[in-house]
């Protein structure tokens, strides 16, 4: 009898919380979306998705837990999937609130195109993906601004990506 040998492929991925370099192993054939990455040096875990063998952030464990997130007068409510601007609650569709969450949970720091698809869409990145973005944040700063007084901007980062300015500073 022949037995079936794993190719194991082990990768080495920097903590988003400290930056210390985390060794994980994948099977080839993972395909996993929460998958548990423990950093030994700031003894937190964070949930990535490794499918394709990319590893993008998805979450830490602290803010994981969190049902609120909150950005200036901006709230969202993980539990009950609801956003509100002070006294007013936006309607967002599923990816315009996937799309906020992502930039709350990253505010100051630049989501690139290829990690916002992956994370939002959860689908494989190509060129023709750029305008969907493109539209989704056009969308979802035209029903902001409906309720803001411009106080809440998403910022574009040319050619790379979007983020939410943390303390005036993208």
């Amino acid at each position: 009898m022949q037995k079936s040998v794993s190719m194991v492929n082990i990768r080495w991925l920097p903590c988003p919380i400290c930056q210390a370099e985390s060794q994980i192993k994948l099977r080839h054939d993972t395909t996993l979306t929460n998958f548990p990455l423990f950093c030994h040096k700031c003894r937190q875990e964070t949930l990535i998705d490794v499918r394709q063998f990319h590893a993008f952030v998805v979450a830490s464990q602290k803010t994981a837990t969190q049902d609120c997130l909150a950005y200036k007068n901006l709230f969202l409510s993980l539990s009950k999937r609801s956003v509100h601007i002070g006294e007013v609650k936006l309607n967002l569709t599923r990816q315009e609130f996937n799309l906020l969450y992502f930039l709350m949970l990253n505010k100051g720091n630049v989501l690139s195109h290829e990690q916002i698809y992956r994370l939002v869409w959860s689908e494989e990145y190509d060129g023709s993906a750029y305008n969907a973005i493109k539209n989704a944040i056009q969308r979802l700063r035209a029903k902001i601004a409906v309720a803001d007084d411009a106080s809440i901007v998403i910022e574009n980062m040319r050619g790379v990506g979007y983020c939410l300015p943390q303390d005036e500073i993208c």
